[in-house]
């Protein structure tokens, strides 16, 4: 189970990867036509879906019963803000209470900065 949870992962950063690529490029032309608005609104884009993938790929692993840590907790917890996903942000509050992460410097800065 684990090892396709991993295959799905790579795959899914890889497609991500590649748009990531072309979006870069277009922001770069669209800099240097001096549309720096369209090219603010690509990076956007890409900054919300770069947030979907992590959202995305930790309810896998926790659908998987992949048992996470801190470090996981603390990179999920901007993507939910920054997505004003606040059910799903109340119950990864829950969560990292139930783990005992509310006492890693990790999950403690991303709750007061982001």
């Amino acid at each position: 189970m684990f090892e396709i949870l991993l295959c799905g992962m790579r795959g899914v950063m890889i497609r991500h990867l590649m748009y990531v690529y072309v979006e870069c490029a277009m922001i770069d032309m669209f800099a240097k036509c001096g549309s720096l608005s369209q090219a603010r609104q690509i990076f956007e884009g890409i900054e919300n879906c770069l947030y979907h993938v992590i959202v995305g790929l930790f309810l896998k692993m926790k659908d998987a019963e992949i048992r996470t840590n801190a470090i996981v907790a603390a990179s999920v917890v901007p993507g939910l803000a920054k997505l004003t996903l606040l059910k799903q942000g109340k119950e990864m509050h829950g969560y990292i209470l139930k783990q005992g992460f509310e006492s890693d410097i990790a999950v403690g800065t991303r709750k007061c900065t982001d």
